[in-house]
């Protein structure tokens, strides 16, 4: 993202004090009278949606040409950080992953990945990438918070927490948070 250049968005004339105009973007492809043309991420999105949607084939083949190129593990921790952001909405990608940006977090993860996929192997039994502090009750997607664990177990655990498992201070945090905002007792 480009840094904020004091102009108004050219699509819906917001600036970043109006508060509705959370990043910007310099298109270096377009020129709008002299200056490079600069949208507010919302109005960017927007115009990439209807672009993508005017030619799917050529979206569908990108995506399949990039999806490819990912390893087993990538693809399982991609698919992972993609599921605890679905769940805690209510985050940024940055809160989510503890200051991690999305790709980031998809790094992070890919070792717990290439974990699981290593004990599937040798083991034959299906495992998971499990949050110790459940995304439900207010944990977050971090390295403190995984564990590779089999299937069996994470199923049977369901939302269930153990206080013996904060072990870590971020841990210790994310409890004292939680009882402070009345989420636990």
């Amino acid at each position: 993202m480009g840094k904020y250049h004091g102009r108004p968005c050219n699509k819906c004339g917001k600036t970043e004090e109006e508060g509705a105009v959370f990043g910007w973007r310099n298109d270096k492809r377009i020129k709008a009278g002299g200056y490079w043309r600069g949208e507010c991420t919302p109005c960017h999105t927007k115009r990439n949606i209807a672009h993508n949607a005017k030619y799917p084939e050529k979206q569908a083949k990108r995506g399949a040409k990039l999806m490819a190129s990912w390893s087993d593990a990538e693809r399982i921790a991609r698919a992972s950080v993609a599921y605890a952001i679905s769940k805690r909405g209510d985050l940024t990608t940055e809160e989510m992953y503890g200051g991690l940006s999305h790709s980031e977090a998809v790094a992070m993860t890919t070792p717990f990945a290439e974990k699981r996929l290593r004990l599937e192997a040798e083991t034959g039994v299906p495992h998971n990438i499990h949050h110790k502090l459940s995304l439900s009750l207010g944990g977050l997607h971090t390295k403190d918070n995984l564990e590779v664990i089999s299937e069996k177990e994470n199923m049977a655990m369901g939302n269930c927490w153990f206080e013996d498992e904060m072990n870590s201070p971020k841990e210790k945090e994310a409890e004292a948070w939680l009882v402070a905002n009345g989420d636990i007792l």
